[in-house]
């Protein structure tokens, strides 16, 4: 149950960052260079939540609703670098 917890602790926390990056004009420049505010990272983070062995069907699926968001993330800084 504990680690449950955790999981969706950790689940909430990548979710405020994660709304951060959909809106990259509220965060300055110097930020958005830092390796914690590329769509990667978190990725990476929600991949390895998803690999621990109490994650639960909710939260399985709510990882993979955030991980679909990073991915719009991603492809909206694509266009955004093909236009600038």
């Amino acid at each position: 149950m504990w680690w449950r917890d955790q999981i969706q602790q950790e689940l909430d926390h990548i979710e405020l960052v994660i709304c951060r990056l959909e809106h990259p004009d509220n965060i300055d420049t110097t930020a958005q260079q830092c390796a914690v505010m590329q769509p990667a990272y978190w990725r990476k983070r929600i991949r390895a939540v998803l690999a621990l062995p109490d994650t639960s069907p909710q939260a399985s699926r709510r990882g993979a609703a955030l991980l679909t968001r990073l991915d719009r993330i991603s492809r909206s800084d694509g266009k955004r670098s093909e236009q600038g």
